[in-house]
């Protein structure tokens, strides 16, 4: 049954918390912030020190959404009525139930009810697995699957090899959930099949390094994994020629409109609070970083491009007074508001300059590059390396450092390679990181191919 529970008197578990300390929790909140609560997470009454307290068994992500609410003092409901503040609903189970049959017994009534998200069933089909190795270390995946069949928690049309596969996958999603690229997919299949592309792109990367390692001394593009609001801080000044960013717009890409719309998932934090921070940083640490004479190529959505042009004022760079637009498409782009608006079929840079460099060439102030097409995107963001090849030659000369502070797939990297320039890129995120290793640094006779070929890598 449902009732109400003080937040004070709830604990969760060390490996729930594990799991919560990088869970993708916005949408959620939001969920229930716009939605209300529809599933309760579920719990059992336990003896503690100073009296009783509730144990959390399922619905960590859910507790620790409600309890943010209640922190920012925003008021929920569930079924129909407001949650009182400082409380939550519950699910409670019997005493005399087994973890696994706790377990099983939510995840059947919540099936019930209603569709559970994809995430919340794979973290349930992986525990009751789990619990049942507890009870019976040689229990298979078969084993278990029967059992549910048996049991009709899940549909008796299934087969028992088909869903111990499935018990097989929602173990491997479950291990990745604390990463935004699988928690933020659609589906259980597409978060699998994440997981394989970037065990693939893992190893890929392994096979640059060893390249890398063979051929020795410093490559002339280099890439370092982490965050670029720090690493930047530590880069010694005077030393780029050319900075070309693509970092967060602050337009909200990572939420679930945006993944609805977008067969390519944006997984970074795209709050305006978040791209403001990053833009800040490349705009006054590379200022520092660039030497005396620089260029800085930054792209950007309208809402940021002045606010964009003012920092680039104070920090000491020039920037040109209008944007450049990359029309990128004749027909295909974002419809923000579905049918009942415009698709938006362009981006927006914002060119800046340090010692009145200035650029080589002057090119016109909109570029017509098609984009990468969607058969071959990987990164969201992705831009096509003609595009970025076009920036750094109208930007620098043969020899000259390019630092990409957000290079997600390399792309950037790739043109400045084929253009003879050095560089650096940084990249936060594992999987494209691992994805940039191995399109940057490719197999010597790889290089010969030719540039339309590589216009389509990430």
């Amino acid at each position: 049954m449902t009732q109400y529970i003080d937040i004070t008197l709830i604990t969760i578990g060390p490996r729930q918390r594990k799991r919560l300390e990088t869970a993708p929790l916005a949408d959620l909140e939001e969920s229930i912030r716009q939605r209300g609560l529809i599933h309760p997470p579920t719990y059992r009454e336990i003896d503690g020190q100073n009296g009783t307290i509730w144990q959390l068994i399922v619905g960590e992500r859910r507790t620790t959404v409600m309890k943010r609410l209640h922190e920012k003092g925003v008021q929920f409901y569930h079924n129909g009525e407001l949650v009182p503040r400082g409380q939550i609903p519950i699910l409670t189970l019997q005493q005399n139930l087994t973890r696994a049959d706790l377990k099983q017994v939510e995840f059947d009534e919540n099936k019930i009810r209603e569709a559970l998200p994809w995430q919340d069933e794979a973290e349930a089909l992986a525990e009751i697995h789990r619990l049942r190795l507890e009870e019976n270390p040689s229990q298979s995946r078969l084993a278990t699957a029967q059992q549910l069949i048996d049991e009709k928690v899940v549909e008796t049309n299934t087969s028992a090899h088909a869903l111990a596969q499935r018990i097989q996958r929602a173990t491997a999603i479950t291990e990745n959930l604390n990463n935004p690229t699988i928690a933020k997919a659609r589906n259980e299949t597409e978060a699998y099949n994440l997981i394989l592309k970037g065990e693939e792109e893992r190893i890929n990367a392994t096979l640059a390094r060893r390249r890398l390692a063979a051929v020795g001394g410093i490559p002339d593009i280099e890439l370092r994994h982490g965050d670029c609001l720090k690493i930047l801080q530590t880069l010694s000044r005077d030393t780029a020629d050319l900075i070309l960013a693509d970092p967060p717009f602050g337009i909200g890409a990572d939420g679930g409109g945006f993944r609805q719309r977008s067969v390519h998932h944006h997984n970074y934090e795209d709050t305006p609070e978040n791209a403001r921070t990053i833009a800040q940083t490349i705009i006054t640490e590379g200022f520092r970083v660039a030497k005396p004479m620089a260029n800085l190529w930054m792209f950007c959505d309208i809402d940021m491009f002045f606010e964009l042009r003012d920092m680039c004022k104070r920090a000491g760079w020039t920037p040109f007074r209008t944007p450049v637009i990359w029309r990128k498409s004749a027909s295909e782009g974002m419809a923000p508001w579905q049918g009942k608006g415009p698709r938006r079929t362009y981006e927006l840079l914002i060119y800046a300059t340090k010692g009145q460099r200035g650029l080589i060439s002057s090119p016109v102030d909109i570029l017509d590059y098609s984009r990468v097409s969607r058969s071959e995107r990987i990164h969201a963001a992705e831009k096509p390396v003609d595009l970025l090849r076009y920036l750094i030659e109208c930007s620098t000369l043969p020899g000259d450092f390019v630092l990409d502070p957000c290079c997600g797939s390399g792309s950037s990297l790739v043109a400045a390679r084929l253009l003879k320039r050095t560089g650096l890129g940084i990249e936060s995120d594992d999987v494209f990181f691992a994805t940039a290793m191995s399109n940057v640094y490719k197999e010597p006779d790889s290089d010969s191919a030719d540039t339309e070929t590589l216009s389509a890598l990430a």
